[in-house]
């Protein structure tokens, strides 16, 4: 045996505590915002807010328009406008703007609960769709009340 060499020594503390090469713990990485993606979902439901957002003003103004041909002076409307095809296209319009818009509301929800993914663009949709939704919603309650005045 070499003079240099110690004879290995039984030591239990450091068998059981220290910790061997090549065995270290790794801490995770930290959760960096700024390296994280924007929701895919939470993108569509900003661009399907802002389409509804602009279809539901170019609706509002094509409602306006035809139904203003029918608009008698004492502020009635005139028999048979509800069978012109501008009307009808018009109203079947606002539909189709309201559902676009609860899709968007339903993806800029789901976008929000997507883990690990920026929320920006999420909550956007989610207001801007939930906004005209609560303002159609808005219009209709009042509506009966428009009409007593």
């Amino acid at each position: 045996m070499d003079h240099n060499q110690q004879p290995p020594q039984d030591n239990q503390y450091r068998d059981k505590h220290e910790q061997h090469q090549g065995m270290t713990p790794v801490a995770p990485a930290p959760y960096d915002e700024g390296s994280l993606k924007h929701s895919g979902l939470g993108i569509a439901s900003f661009i399907i807010g802002i389409v509804s957002s602009i279809g539901i003003i170019a609706v509002i103004f094509s409602v306006a328009a035809s139904i203003g041909t029918y608009l008698l002076p004492d502020n009635t409307l005139a028999p048979g406008f509800e069978t012109d095809p501008a009307v009808i296209l018009s109203s079947l319009s606002i539909l189709a703007v309201l559902f676009l818009s609860f899709v968007g509301l339903i993806l800029g929800i789901i976008g929000l609960v997507i883990k690990r993914r920026r929320k920006v663009f999420g909550i956007i949709g989610v207001v801007l769709n939930g906004l005209l939704l609560l303002g159609f919603l808005f219009l209709i309650m009042t509506a009966p009340l428009l009409q007593a005045v």
